[in-house]
């Protein structure tokens, strides 16, 4: 069996903490995390040229994002460059904003949906205000919006305190991927984000690629690959009946 679940979710809940590794133990109990996000996407029915790819300027003052969050510059994006993700014609611009306040925004979803919903809605107009008065020609032009929260990343992806990619990098941890295995469950293995410190995509292919080797060791076989045909279209090629429901 491999799981490819969240670290914790896995190890403690689905296992009940009885597989646990010393390195396992020391990161749940000390290693520090990448942080969770505060984002918001907009869909501009315009180009803006005015704005580059990426860009981030200084804001008037301390923004309050959360209670135990503060921001006094604002990164944008620009996504204009895939018909994927904004038709001709049209823009979508987002920003993150790192928190490690994931207790708040989890706890005011369960207990409040209505100031939650608020909240969102207050740093949604301010980073629409901000982008009005640097650049204008904004607001009039929107479409759509969006807003995610730390508690919205755990409710989709099941990230250990909203977590956006697993363990962070620090002094003394090195570079090396964790065990794939436990001690004392046989046939298990884990991939993914989660025993790659640094995160990222590509190591949690990698970490995937991994265990497939170990499986193959396991049972007395070689391990091959073979380049497999691309069937990557492009978006024009894409029928709309075959869009995925969201």
């Amino acid at each position: 069996m491999v799981s490819a679940a969240d670290g914790y979710r896995t190890l403690f809940e689905l296992l009940g903490g009885k597989y646990l590794s010393k390195k396992f133990r020391k990161l749940y109990d000390t290693g520090r995390l990448f942080p969770s996000l505060v984002m918001v996407w907009l869909g501009i029915k315009r180009e803006i040229p005015e704005i580059p790819g990426v860009v981030t300027f200084p804001l008037g003052q301390t923004w309050q994002v959360d209670p135990e969050t503060t921001a006094t510059h604002l990164y944008v994006r620009k996504m204009d460059f895939d018909p994927a993700i904004a038709p001709p014609g049209k823009t979508v611009l987002s920003t993150m904003i790192p928190t490690r306040n994931f207790a708040y925004w989890q706890g005011l979803r369960e207990s409040d949906r209505e100031k939650y919903g608020y909240e969102k809605q207050r740093i949604l107009h301010y980073f629409i205000d901000t982008l009005e008065q640097k650049y204008g020609n904004i607001r009039e032009h929107i479409e759509e919006t969006d807003v995610s929260t730390p508690a919205t990343i755990y409710r989709y992806t099941g990230n250990w305190q909203g977590s956006y990619e697993g363990w962070l990098l620090v002094p003394g941890m090195g570079f090396g991927s964790l065990k794939k295995t436990l001690p004392g469950l046989r046939n298990f293995y884990m991939a993914g984000q989660w025993v790659e410190p640094g995160g990222g995509l590509p190591t949690a292919l990698m970490s995937g690629r991994m265990v497939s080797q170990l499986i193959c060791h396991r049972e007395g076989k070689s391990f091959k690959t073979e380049k497999a045909a691309s069937r990557i279209r492009p978006p024009e090629a894409i029928k709309e009946n075959e869009l995925p429901g969201i």
